[in-house]
């Protein structure tokens, strides 16, 4: 019982890893959006076509 206890924390800690490291990427491509909007001021209304939402 005692190694069914330490593979369930193991797995709740990778789920935790994972939406983790799912919201780095998101915040990435998010920041990704912004400093294209800042390096192309003409082109701010089009940036609905880089997001992934």
């Amino acid at each position: 019982m005692e190694d069914l206890a330490i593979v369930c924390k193991w797995l709740k800690n990778y789920e935790r890893m994972k939406l983790l490291m799912e919201k780095w990427i998101d915040w990435a491509i998010e920041l990704s959006i912004l400093r294209l909007a800042n390096s192309r001021p003409n082109d701010r209304e089009n940036l609905s076509l880089y997001r992934c939402v």
